[in-house]
């Protein structure tokens, strides 16, 4: 076709208007800058922000021939953001009013009032900026005078409040609108000139779907919002040339949109619920009020809205909702209406702490919920109900018998029971025990519970003396045959004995038969078994021997996070002949499952623990990588933390994701002393070198005479001095290489940029990680609880069984540093020192957790609603130890939780930890106040020491305290020799 500069042309016919051609680039170009403009304002980096606003109202300008043309709220929207996030930033009250009476100009402009886009999205925006001059009024009372151009009406409350009121008012009309049009919601934007028609760009017959009635305005009455930052750079606030850029239609639009608006509402509303409560006498008084309720419900209705929307940041505080309907009954029926909207998938994520509250106020409600997971995703919600069961009353029991019919499996009873037998007979047998002790009476004036004792028996029998049942294994059948006896002849053919034994006597018999047990328990070390040694079962296990609505699909598929396709889950084909038993205590043993992928999915398979704290902690991991994922600095730094699936199926079984290309610290640290000495890795172990060595002679001079070795400690605390402890490290380190970690990872690695990308993972996992176990509170982190990637160097956190502060509480040798930072994980940095690649990783970890606390106290509420079994027994010795009542079992998760909440606050790590000894099975000891002088360190050497008690710190202060606790010789000398901190 013929080319020309002017009028209009056909499709495929006619001339080609090069001038239209030019104004569509010049509109496109404008586009493009005003999101580019959003992307450096959504990072925070206002000048570039503003410089590109500047260069879109420049092409805008262009299209439009140097004048002025109609209105355009995109642009619009993005400037009054970019100037309310520099109020923001400057707290300064007069910013936000001069944006707020723009904004007040310009609410009767044609697209504002017509569209149900821009109209939701200005109520949006007014919202959140009169939420943030309340909160800067509420903080700043100075600048509250400020405020009085806004005649704000005070006869309920202060201006402060009239402004929340206001807020509100705001984010129900934004709500309201996405609820009265539903029609305009569809998958996607339908993006479109805002000043184009439906024929030739010369024809003005069509009206531009922004704007009924464009409107020309002159530049002069554009410039009420001066800035100052726009007199600087020249960005006067005119949105009429900007109204030709490419720009969303405004009436299509995606459900994210909606789903945010929701979202943002039901926030705010859960900010003014928590001021209510820390305002008022009680909790009790609080919940009972009018306003309390109101916040409640307009939380539970927006969340469940934005769920229903897909919004994944309203699945992460669907704890939260959860959390709600307990304390207020109200909100119950608003849950069940809009809960029927939200596709059961994205409650699969939160299965555990809706099974922990079956037996609570909201039961109903959680069991509807649970029920639509149950038929869609039964595989799902199969091994949380079968482990959480366990503990049901009888009454709640019969209350979710549809459930559990719904969800019964035979093959998958079948398939864990099996699994519980790759527990060694030997631990079995252990276990068994130790849960017939409760029964016991203590003295013989102490009658006990004979009857549930001698049930108790029986299951015993049942479980590991069983001579008939031949599919049980060889070792496990051998072990009834030669056991059988012995147990029956020491405790009496149906528990005759047994009943009439005390404690003492009770303990002294089952330490004979331990003993025996034990030393005839193979194998020794770690070593490869038959499977058909502890399940027939398992081991002559087909898929094709079942129909296939019966198949079993592998643990772990279900995260929750989109919607899942069982269709398409790997199930079970059979079961590898081999399995490797591990030589640690337990014997975990890996199995590895065939799946109908044709692939080996490999698993380790832990008997005799309940797994769920492990479960809850990559729970809690996943949970914060979602939020440094959404965070700009931890994004672009990489930062997050590796997980695994973890997945209990009883209290006495469950199976944990095999990691490959991983290699344990102290092995790799071994390896590394072996070649230096020129011997095998087999001979080396660094709790036998000289380091360890001199430990245990320097314990020696401060402990004459203590045989146990927690008094040994105790009486080091007490006797050996901070200049005595620092002189031992510095003697430990002269016997140990400075290097051992970097030159054995240096040899891993194929080229020197190989070493420095491994080194730069290392740092940031580590970064990522140590913020997490300090949160958490996880200890007992010797190497073997560290694994190394091989594939990129990433450091993974295993075996969470110390967390919540256990380690430093309930230990006999209480830890005492926040987490592991040892001199090899200093020197691994170099040349480069702590605060250069590790500080500034955790304060941003940090600081991304402190602005997102709620989601994760939401999460933790579970440990309060479903107490773990090892945390109620931890609890009733601490009320021993500290001649407590029966209320410390209730007491317990809460006040971990509350810990939690200090940490997060920005509290003194070395307050917290000498917290945590007053209230730990420690308190009386009379070593206490030496030991709390050790965790409060010394002014003027300590930074911890240097911040004023009481006093919050910022994220700088409170990753200065950690690693000065965590690196401070005088605690690292103290440290449990099995600890190994002199590597």
């Amino acid at each position: 076709p013929a080319v020309t500069d002017g009028g209009g042309a056909g499709a495929g016919a006619g001339p080609l208007n090069v001038k239209a051609v030019e104004r569509e680039l010049v509109r496109h170009r404008a586009s493009f800058f005003l999101h580019m403009a959003e992307g450096a304002r959504m990072q925070r980096n206002y000048t570039v922000a503003e410089s590109y606003l500047k260069r879109s109202l420049k092409e805008s300008r262009a299209v439009a021939g140097g004048g002025s043309s109609e209105f355009s709220f995109p642009f619009f929207e993005s400037l009054v953001r970019l100037y309310s996030e520099r109020a923001e930033r400057d707290e300064s009250l007069p910013m936000f009013l001069k944006a707020l009476e723009y904004m007040d100009k310009r609410k009767k402009e044609p697209s504002i009032v017509t569209s149900p886009v821009f109209g939701q999205r200005y109520m949006l925006l007014k919202a959140e900026i009169y939420d943030r001059i309340a909160t800067i009024a509420l903080h700043r009372p100075d600048q509250a005078h400020l405020l009085e151009p806004l005649q704000l009406s005070t006869k309920k409350g202060s201006a402060v409040s009239a402004l929340y009121h206001k807020a509100y008012g705001c984010y129900d009309k934004a709500a309201t609108i996405h609820r009265e049009h539903p029609s305009h919601l569809s998958a996607s934007s339908s993006f479109r000139t805002a000043s184009s028609s439906s024929s030739s760009s010369s024809s003005s017959s069509s009206s531009s779907s922004m704007s009924a009635t464009p409107r020309p305005t002159s530049l002069s009455s554009m410039r009420m919002l001066s800035m100052h930052s726009a007199h600087r750079s020249g960005l006067s606030i005119s949105l009429s040339a900007a109204s030709t850029m490419v720009m969303p239609d405004a009436n299509a639009y995606d459900p994210q949109q909606a789903a945010h608006s929701f979202f943002r509402f039901a926030l705010f509303c859960d900010e003014q619920l928590k001021r209510l409560y820390a305002g008022a006498a009680s909790a009790e008084e609080a919940a009972a009020s009018k306003n309390a309720r109101k916040y409640a419900e307009s939380i539970v209705v927006n969340m469940l809205e934005a769920m229903a929307l897909h919004s994944p940041q309203a699945r992460d505080r669907f704890p939260r909702v959860l959390q709600l309907i307990g304390v207020f009954p109200a909100t119950q029926r608003a849950f069940e209406q809009r809960m029927g909207a939200v596709p059961a998938w994205m409650c699969i994520r939160w299965i555990s702490q809706m099974m922990g509250l079956l037996d609570k106020a909201a039961s109903k409600q959680v069991l509807t919920v649970l029920t639509g997971i149950a038929r869609t995703y039964p595989q799902a919600l199969y091994y949380p109900f079968k482990i959480s069961s366990e503990g049901l009353s009888p009454e709640v029991r019969e209350r979710v018998g549809a459930l559990e019919r719904l969800l019964a499996r035979p093959l998958l009873d079948r398939f864990v029971e099996e699994l519980e037998r790759l527990t060694h007979p030997e631990h079995r047998f252990k276990d068994r025990i130790e849960e017939m002790k409760k029964y016991v009476p203590r003295s013989r004036a102490d009658r006990g519970d004979p009857e549930a004792l001698a049930a108790r028996f029986e299951e015993l029998l049942a479980d590991v003396c069983d001579t008939r049942n031949r599919e049980q294994g060889h070792y496990n059948l051998k072990f009834a045959q030669n056991w059988d006896g012995p147990i029956q002849s020491t405790f009496g053919k149906g528990a005759s004995k047994l009943i009439r034994m005390d404690l003492k006597a009770f303990s002294l018999a089952y330490s004979k038969l331990n003993e025996k047990m034990h030393s005839g328990m193979l194998p020794k070390g770690t070593g490869t078994k038959k499977l058909a040694d502890f399940s027939k079962w398992l081991d002559l296990f087909d898929a094709s021997d079942h129909a296939a609505e019966e198949a079993i699909e592998i643990p772990g598929q279900y995260h929750g996070l989109s919607k899942p396709n069982p269709a398409l889950h790997i199930t079970v084909s059979s079961f590898d002949s081999d399995v490797l038993v591990m030589g640690s205590l337990r014997k975990p043993k890996r199995l590895k499952i065939r799946g109908n992928d044709e692939a080996e999915h490999a698993f380790l398979v832990k008997g005799g623990e309940d797994l769920r704290l492990d479960q809850r902690v990559q729970q809690l991991f996943s949970v914060m990588n979602e939020v440094f994922a959404q965070d700009t600095a931890c994004f672009k730094r990489h930062l997050n933390i590796r997980t695994y699936q973890v997945v209990p199926m009883t209290t006495k079984v469950g199976i944990l994701q095999w990691l490959d290309s991983t290699q344990p610290i102290k092995a790799i640290v071994e390896e590394e002393i072996a070649k230096e000495e020129g011997t095998s890795p087999k001979k080396v172990s660094i709790g036998k070198i000289a380091a360890a060595k001199e430990h245990e002679k320097w314990m020696q001079t401060h402990s004459r005479g203590m045989k146990r070795l927690c008094d040994q400690y105790f009486a080091m605390y007490e006797r050996a001095t901070r200049k005595d402890t620092i002189k031992k490290v510095e003697r430990q380190h002269e016997t140990v290489r400075w290097d051992l970690l970097r030159r054995a990872i240096m040899s891993l690695s194929a080229s020197p940029e190989a070493y420095l990308t491994i080194r730069s993972h290392f740092v940031r996992s580590l970064a990522a990680f140590n913020i997490a176990s300090y949160i958490i509170g996880i200890g007992d982190r010797h190497l073997e609880n560290f694994l190394l990637s091989l594939e990129d160097g990433g450091l993974i956190g295993i075996d969470f069984g110390h967390a919540f502060g256990t380690a430093t509480q309930f230990l006999p040798i209480p830890e005492l540093v926040p987490f592991r930072l040892t001199r090899q994980f200093t020197n691994f940095l170099l040349p480069l020192d702590t605060e250069g690649l590790l500080n500034h990783n955790m304060a941003h970890t940090l600081r991304a957790l402190k602005q997102n606390k709620d989601v994760l106290l939401n999460t933790m509420d579970i440990f309060i609603t479903e107490p773990l079994v090892d945390w109620e027994k931890l609890a009733r010795r601490l009320a021993v130890a500290q001649d407590g009542g029966d209320a410390a079992s209730q007491w317990f998760p809460s006040e971990k939780l509350r810990i939690v909440e200090r940490k997060l606050n920005g509290h003194n790590p070395a307050e917290i930890l000498v917290d945590e000894l007053r209230a730990s099975v420690h308190k009386n000891h009379k070593a206490l106040k030496q030991l709390e002088s050790i965790v409060m360190g010394v002014k003027g050497e300590n930074a911890r020491a240097d911040v004023e008690p009481g006093r919050a710190c910022s994220v700088g202060e409170q990753v200065a305290c950690l690693v000065d606790l965590a690196t401070d010789p005088n605690v690292l000398g103290r440290m449990y020799a099995g600890w190994c901190p002199w590597i």
